[in-house]
């Protein structure tokens, strides 16, 4: 995790490869897949 984060750091200073976007969208993704997996433990 951290490495990413360094990545899409030095990515966005340097390059402006990544987005902005990018990891607000990775947050959300792993948002989403903890939800699913607490609804599939429930069930």
């Amino acid at each position: 995790m951290i490495f990413y984060l360094l990545g899409a750091a030095l990515g966005m200073a340097t390059t402006g490869a990544s987005p902005v976007t990018q990891p607000i969208g990775a947050g959300l993704m792993a948002v989403a897949g903890g939800a699913m997996t607490w609804q599939a433990a429930r069930d």
